[in-house]
């Protein structure tokens, strides 16, 4: 396949300048796609679960949430499965890079999203990563809490779906229609493939991760500041939020905490914390603008402990963390009290 000519860049270009403000995210994003798909860049396919990767800006560079694939699965269990309820968008893998990510990220998953054979890969999701990871737990019957219509012995069970849904079994089985964008459009348009992963966190009803939008506000802040000059907070704050959002009054906040308490341009502290926070908590939790506003206010003295602003979140995203913390408190705070 040739690459997009010239102007086709441009045309498409100057259509998606806009929506990077959140400006008719959605509309815009459904008529570029419409118009590569005209000419060839894009093209329809049936790929089965374990042919769908995930593509490294999923989330803003998060990947997918294990926990939401979970309840994820149990809502499609509940209301059954619809094959027009899935809009499923992938780019062809452009390096080794990309699939070696995707070894790394099933590996720290925990096993709740399975393995991944990267060798069988021919795209990587974009749009419809949860779902396709649902059909994907179903494919290698993983370990599963509840939904005992569709378990046995505590394991996903694909007779038991057959008999329960059998166009979500057939789904499981034979995969789903994906729209599939070509290794050019990746290498001539990446802006396309943010915004189109930005459109699936747009139309999702559980919305994004506290933790997605802290990285896609570091990620922002490092463009511009490599770029040189002054950065410009309010242009981030527009450009960052994707139509409303609950976490719209944390965000001064979260954009604090980012670039004082994440580990500086290479954000390590952040990578320990959404790590952990992904396989412990569902992304429809916030803990919202009052924690954040504390978590994130300057500390009396030199030492600002981000370590243990960190350990913070990561107690309030898991309450087992929680009650060791409490009982931790009881024990040593009191004890530390007494001696003064």
């Amino acid at each position: 396949m040739p690459p997009l000519t010239v102007d086709l860049v441009k045309d498409t270009s100057s259509m998606l300048s806009g929506a990077e403000d959140g400006e008719r995210l959605v509309k815009t994003v459904h008529e570029v796609l419409s118009l590569l798909e005209r000419h060839g860049h894009v093209y329809s396919m049936k790929l089965k679960p374990s042919f769908v990767g995930v593509s490294p800006l999923n989330s803003d560079g998060s990947g997918i949430n294990p926990v939401d694939v979970h309840d994820l699965l149990g809502d499609i269990v509940s209301a059954g499965w619809l094959d027009s309820r899935v809009t499923a968008i992938g780019v062809e893998p452009s390096s080794e890079q990309e699939l070696l990510w995707n070894q790394n990220f099933f590996n720290h998953a925990a096993n709740m999203l399975g393995t991944v054979d990267t060798s069988q890969i021919k795209a990587l999701s974009l749009a419809g990563s949860h779902t396709n990871a649902v059909l994907r737990c179903f494919s290698q019957e993983l370990s599963h809490d509840g939904d005992e219509v569709v378990c046995h012995k505590g394991r996903l069970n694909l007779e038991l779906l057959r008999k329960r849904d059998p166009d979500f079994h057939r789904a499981v089985e034979d995969g789903v229609l994906w729209r599939v964008l070509s290794k050019d459009v990746a290498q001539q348009l990446p802006q396309l493939l943010c915004l189109v992963q930005r459109m699936g966190n747009a139309t999702l009803q559980r919305g994004e991760h506290e933790m997605q939008l802290m990285r896609r506000l570091h990620g922002m802040w490092l463009t511009r500041s490599h770029a040189g000059g002054h950065v410009d907070f309010m242009e981030i704050k527009r450009r960052a939020l994707t139509g409303k959002s609950i976490h719209a009054k944390a965000l001064p906040h979260l954009y604090t905490f980012a670039l004082k308490h994440c580990g500086g341009r290479a954000p390590f502290l952040l990578d320990e914390t959404e790590t952990f926070v992904r396989l412990h908590s569902p992304s429809t939790r916030s803990l919202g603008e009052q924690f954040w506003a504390a978590v994130a206010a300057d500390a009396k003295g030199a030492n600002q402990v981000p370590r243990f602003r960190h350990a913070l979140v990561t107690c309030m995203h898991d309450h087992v963390s929680m009650l060791r913390l409490h009982a931790y408190y009881r024990v040593h705070v009191v004890v530390m009290e007494c001696a003064r």
